[in-house]
């Protein structure tokens, strides 16, 4: 099979700036102490994989964990680029089975 996509991690520095730009400090967290979670975020970070080698795409996790309530929404600072050929694209879904089950839907659609 042709690779035409490589994924990678960013740099620590822009991911720390992706998650502070998204969820700021929280009010009763040190610096030093948020600085930490976030380098563990980062360090923990796992490129993405496919389940199966029939997989159709690959799983994307996020880096830490979250819940939310009926018309809530996130961004989430997945600290990943992707490196492609030309004339190629990436297309981010949500797992199949949150739609039906959970309603999930991305932002901007797709």
């Amino acid at each position: 099979m042709k690779r035409v996509a490589k994924f990678e991690k960013v740099s620590y520095e822009q991911f720390e700036k992706d998650y502070l730009d998204t969820f700021g400090l929280a009010g009763d967290d040190t610096s030093k102490r948020l600085r930490q979670e976030i380098e563990s975020m980062y360090y923990g970070l796992e490129l993405p994989t496919r389940a199966t080698s029939g997989s159709a795409g690959y799983d994307i996790r996020t880096p830490f964990s979250f819940s939310l309530k009926p018309g809530e929404e996130i961004k989430i600072p997945t600290g990943l680029r992707c490196k492609m050929n030309d004339n190629y694209v990436l297309l981010v879904f949500p797992r199949s089975g949150l739609g039906f089950k959970y309603r999930e839907t991305m932002s901007n659609t797709i």
